[in-house]
């Protein structure tokens, strides 16, 4: 069907019949007429695509550069009804897991089951979709209660509150594109901008590299961002001390801890880890289902817990309340 019509009995009156050559000039007038017609509608409607574009392009740019504009997107996700479905646990297609040395193959088969293991420690992450529990944790006799829920996959978050000995609670929420922490008792709140993470595209680094004959080190982090139980899904990042030198530790045996199957590591700390942290040996539980660190400690000469943090109870793939993950009412 044609786009540009005429009404013929009264835009366009036939010629008589009677003239000569007047059927071809009526027709090429018809002609004309269209063209100058299709020629007005595109000069009308190419400068007008070009300005919605402008436009649109223009306010983009603004909304994305705009703090407080951006802050509102999530509200409106959520009245949209949006928002369940980007704060649900979706699985995560991870890349291949990275070795933790360079020359991991001209290790010998003893060292090369000791990078094995600390390698699936350094993913716990990966082998849960979410966790709740709550831990303790012992920094020179004093002890803290940490209350953690984390939320893994593609759209990783945490949750921790977090009581001092003295009894101050601080709350930490972080949605991965908001951190919030609540503290001194709720009378002061903080709310930060992180870079979201994305599990599958994690990079491709050896945890550790040597260059120019000085090693550095890659040591993974939780997408959830999650704080003080870090040292539980993510522990290769405070257990660092591992990959210096495996003849320092062994896995000294198997246990049951809160009803879990668990590996037990104990070691020597490396002389500047002694040396800052005050310590002179250590103690690791690792779960065997999902290799968290259940139990860590450090230790004086005198065998005395210098600091450490301790799983007081937990659960593996709850369901969980993901209204406590958003940011947004507290952003605020």
């Amino acid at each position: 069907m044609r786009k540009f019509k005429y009404n013929w009995e009264k835009d366009l009156i036939p010629p008589p019949l009677s003239s000569e050559n007047s059927s071809n000039e009526w027709m090429d007038d018809v002609k004309n007429r269209i063209m100058n017609k299709k020629r007005r509608v595109f000069n009308r409607v190419v400068p007008l695509v070009g300005s919605i574009s402008v436009i649109v392009l223009s306010v983009g740019i603004f909304v994305v550069k705009n703090d407080k504009i951006m802050d509102l997107i999530p509200y409106w996700s959520e009245v949209l009804g949006f928002y369940a479905t980007l704060t649900t646990y979706e699985p995560v297609k991870y890349p291949p897991r990275n070795k933790v040395f360079e020359n991991q193959e001209q290790l010998s088969k003893e060292e090369q089951k000791k990078a094995d293991f600390i390698q699936k420690m350094a993913y716990a992450y990966q082998n849960i979709k979410t966790l709740k529990g709550i831990a303790e944790i012992n920094m020179d006799a004093l002890v803290s209660k940490v209350e953690f829920q984390i939320r893994e996959g593609k759209n990783p978050a945490s949750y921790e509150v977090v009581t001092q000995p003295d009894g101050t609670r601080s709350e930490y929420t972080n949605d991965n594109n908001y951190g919030w922490t609540r503290f001194n008792d709720g009378k002061e709140d903080d709310v930060l901008r992180v870079v979201p993470r994305n599990p599958e595209k994690e990079p491709n680094l050896t945890f550790v590299s040597t260059t120019d004959g000085n090693p550095s080190y890659y040591l993974p982090n939780d997408p959830a961002w999650t704080r003080s139980a870090s040292d539980i899904v993510a522990p290769l990042r405070n257990l660092g001390w591992m990959v210096v030198d495996l003849k320092l530790w062994s896995i000294i045996g198997d246990e049951s801890f809160l009803g879990r199957n668990v590996k037990v590591v104990e070691g020597k700390l490396p002389s500047y880890n002694a040396q800052k942290m005050h310590a002179v040996t250590y103690k690791v539980w690792v779960d065997d289902e999902t290799n968290m660190v259940l139990k860590k400690q450090t230790y004086d000469s005198n065998g005395n817990v210098v600091e450490g943090i301790e799983v007081t109870s937990i659960e593996v793939n709850p369901q969980l309340d993901n209204s406590i993950f958003d940011t947004s009412q507290r952003k605020k």
